[in-house]
């Protein structure tokens, strides 16, 4: 299992998802909705692992997060389907977004301090 906690500039990601996909693309990927800055998946294969975060705004607070495919999540897609409504508040290329991370075998935890995308020069 992975848990742990998701911030954007420096405060909790009220309400989103975090997608763990297979670093090389092989493979099934896995989903989790963050709440409160807080996520957790309950079973996640071992290995080099894709992070893709999308915080959600807007909209029905109660209503459940749609669970997106890596390509969707690695296309910037975040939007409910139930809600259109919500709105991305995270870019894709944030800083720490699209990371590769280590998961092991057994419970871990992992955080995510994302920050906004480095200014262009």
């Amino acid at each position: 299992s992975m848990s742990g906690s998701v911030t954007y500039d420096g405060k909790p990601v009220t309400r989103g998802v975090i997608s763990i996909a297979p670093a090389d693309g092989k493979g099934k990927g896995e989903g989790a909705t963050i709440l409160n800055g807080k996520y957790a998946i309950e079973q996640i294969a071992a290995g080099r692992k894709r992070v893709t975060v999308v915080g959600l705004t807007g909209g029905n607070e109660t209503a459940p997060v749609a669970v997106l495919s890596s390509e969707d999540f690695a296309k910037g897609l975040g939007k409910n389907k139930r809600s259109s409504e919500r709105t991305v508040e995270i870019p894709v290329d944030a800083q720490g977004n699209g990371q590769t991370v280590e998961v092991k075998l057994g419970a871990q935890t992992l955080d995510f301090a994302l920050n906004p995308p480095a200014k262009k020069k």
